[in-house]
Order: structure tokens, then sequence, then C-alpha cells
């Protein structure tokens, strides 16, 4: 039997911590698991840092396009920065990261040249590739791959991880969008609510069956395989996994924590607080403001893995988005893997499609700088973890974000294009 090919073009992918990098992955795991071969055509290199286990253990190649960066040559805080896809400079990062996409498409010509050289040595050497991936934003490798779609009669999956709309440079990638979901080939996203506003958004030239939903979700086996929960020690162990949130709303939390430790100073030996996601480094120097530096956890982590076993090792995990309007269809990617944890999860989230995801498995939510309900909600979860009675997200829930569910829908829907083309 002749193995299929599938060539992947993304800017996301490990050992980047970018959104979209956990999804990219998981796609090309799961296509070789089922006997396919992908060609990957990622991100520029971070060289000089253990590769992930799960990536060192793939049997497909990865090609890195543009010019590599050196970790060694990065204190921990910018190294960080560089692997979740923002500026070095932590003030630009940190004003870059309140409207929604990391950063746009921040030097997508170049990456493009370079990505582009190397799909076309791939697609020469393996003319019997079928399938073309291309993931965005940024809109460059959606449109290298229309390109090279075009240019070698490839079926194209169009991986829309979140929309355009808040780009900075939006008016051209209006008419990039407009091409691409136009186009005819598979186009698919993570959630029913960006589904259905596409589908408003170009209403008329686009129908239902025009729009696939592969949802983001965890892998049960790859959670299985980390160190269980120890816990039962004197110390309430909090992650706190933050995105996109603006300086004050960094500040409003911090100041419920220390409201919580001022009402309750037994406290102040008894709680630890890790920080995983793109904003460790800002939120560390809010925390410090907060007169809360001895609470933290100074670790930092600099692959996925370890971000994984941090949420493990928690009693609670909390998701905090910005309240930004871009970001009211965006849900991190670790959370995912927190939710198959059955983590309990305290959400400070406007609304939006993560608010509702966190609601809907139970989980307890307070709106960014609602502070007084912050604190209050801290104080509870705080008495729980003392009862013994802190409780877990639905399993009812996590049962739906399976990742190789999804992925199999996928892999049908490329099979059947495949057949019919």
């Amino acid at each position: 039997m002749d193995v299929k090919k599938i060539l992947f073009l993304t800017r996301n992918f490990p050992p980047m911590m970018t959104e979209g990098s956990a999804r990219a992955w998981q796609l090309a795991a799961h296509f070789e698991s089922e006997g396919w071969l992908p060609f990957v055509v990622g991100p520029a290199e971070v060289t000089g840092i253990e590769m992930p286990a799960s990536l060192a253990g793939a049997d497909f190649p990865v090609y890195y396009a543009g010019k590599p960066v050196e970790a060694g040559e990065l204190d921990p805080g910018a190294l960080s920065r560089v692997l979740h896809g923002r500026p070095v400079n932590r003030l630009t990062a940190l004003k870059e990261s309140v409207g929604g996409l990391f950063s746009a498409d921040s030097s997508g010509k170049s990456w493009e040249k370079h990505a582009a050289e190397l799909a076309r040595e791939v697609l020469a050497a393996n003319p019997d590739i079928e399938v073309l991936y291309a993931q965005g934003p940024p809109s460059s490798p959606h449109q290298l791959g229309m390109e090279l779609a075009n240019e070698h009669g490839l079926l194209m999956v169009l991986d829309y991880i979140e929309p355009y709309e808040f780009d900075a440079q939006y008016q051209r990638q209006e008419k990039i969008e407009d091409r691409t979901m136009l186009s005819g080939h598979v186009v698919i996203m993570p959630s029913r609510a960006m589904k259905v506003y596409m589908l408003k958004k170009h209403f008329g030239a686009l129908s239902h069956d025009d729009i696939s939903i592969i949802r983001n979700g965890y892998d049960p086996g790859e959670l299985s395989a980390l160190a269980p929960y120890v816990g039962g020690d004197a110390v309430m162990r909090w992650v706190l996994l933050l995105e996109r949130m603006t300086r004050k709303e960094l500040a409003g939390l911090f100041s419920a924590y220390s409201d919580l430790i001022a009402e309750h100073a037994e406290l102040r030996g008894a709680l630890s607080l890790s920080i995983v996601g793109s904003q460790r480094d800002d939120a560390e120097e809010q925390l410090v403001k907060a007169g809360l530096h001895d609470l933290l956890d100074d670790r930092w982590y600099h692959s996925r893995e370890d971000e994984l076993d941090a949420c493990m090792q928690s009693d609670v995990c909390v998701i905090g988005v910005g309240s930004s309007a871009a970001n009211a269809m965006f849900v991190p990617e670790r959370f995912f893997d927190i939710l198959g944890m059955r983590k309990p999860v305290f959400g400070v989230l406007a609304d939006g499609v993560a608010r509702a995801l966190v609601e809907e498995g139970g989980g307890d939510v307070v709106t960014p700088g609602e502070r007084s309900d912050m604190t209050a909600a801290l104080s509870g979860l705080v008495q729980r973890w003392q009862n013994g009675t802190l409780g877990s997200m639905s399993d009812e829930l996590a049962l739906q974000y399976q990742v190789p569910d999804a992925l199999r829908q996928l892999r049908r829907d490329i099979v059947s294009r495949l057949l019919l083309g």
C-alpha cells in the first residue's frame, strides 16, 4: 500500500510554544500514526535547547525556515518570549499582547521566502505529495500554500486558528482572507463560534458545509504519561495560565491575591504560584508590585512538556485571558490539557468562548477587573482546598475534547476529497 504524503506549512510548531504549535504538532503526529508521511516546514529553529521528547521521537522530517535563534545567548525571560513568538524586549511584548494576535505578520516575507525554497525542494523530491496543510494567522503560510497548491495541483487544508480581523494590517489581510476562504479548498477552524462568525462575515459567499470544525484538544495518552499528581502537603499550589492580559488586568489579578493575604495572613507561607503561558515575566512584574514575590515559584518553562508537568502538579489552575474584543474567540491551547487533567479551574475571563467552556465544565469564573469578586472567589477556593472539596472540571466536557476523535474526522474528509478529485 502506497504511503500518502502531506506537506505542512506553519509558523507554529515545537519547540515553539506559540498558539497553534500544539495543534499543528497533534495533526502531524496523528497523520503519521495513521500511516501517512508528514513533511513539516515550520518556524525558525531555536538552537541550544533540549528537543521536546515528543518531537525527538517523531519519524517525520521537520524543516525550520528563517534565521536560527541561539538560546544560549538569551536569559530565561528572553528565551521564554522567543519561544512564545513575542519580541525579546519585554515592554514591546506587553504592548503587543493587548490586541490579540501575538505579532500579526511580523517577518512574514522573510519566513515565506525561506519556507518557499524549502517547500519546493520537498515537493521536487516527493512528487507524490497529495495534500498541503497551511495554518494561519499569520497569513504567510496561507499565501504560500495557495501559491504552491495552484502550481502543483494539490488539495489544500486551510487552517484558521483565529480570524484576521484584529490584525494591524487588516486591510491587506482581508483580501487574503477573501481569496483563501473562497478558494474551494478544505477550510477548518477550532470552534463553532468562529465558524458562525466567518459565515456571517462572508454571508452569501460561503455555505455551512464550506467550513469544518476541528476542535483543539488534549491527547489522553500524552497526559497519562506525565508523573501523577502528588499534592497532600501544607502548600496549595496554583498554576496561572495568563495570555493577552493588559498591565491593568494583571495588576488587578494580583491585587486580589494581595487582598486575600491581607485578610488571611496565615496563607502567606501556604500558597505557591507558578506562571505558564506567554506573559510569565509581565505577570512577575505585577506580582512583585503587589508584594507577593515570596509566593512565586520562580521556575521558567521552556517547553510544552514542562508546562504540562507544572499543571499536573497543581491544586488549582487559573485561566486568565485579556478582555479585548479580539480575544472573544480565543482559548489558550494549554486550557484543553488542563481540562483533560480534570483540574479545578478558576477563570478570569470576559464573555467569549473560553468563559463559556469554563462555565460549562463547572469551573469558577469572574470578569477581569472585578477585584472584590476575584478576592472572594480565591478565598472560596482556598477554603474548599482546606476542606478537600475542590472538585474538578466535568468528565462529560473533557471527553468532548480528546484530540484523536477530531483528527479522525479531518482525515476522513481529506481522503474523501482525494477520491472525488
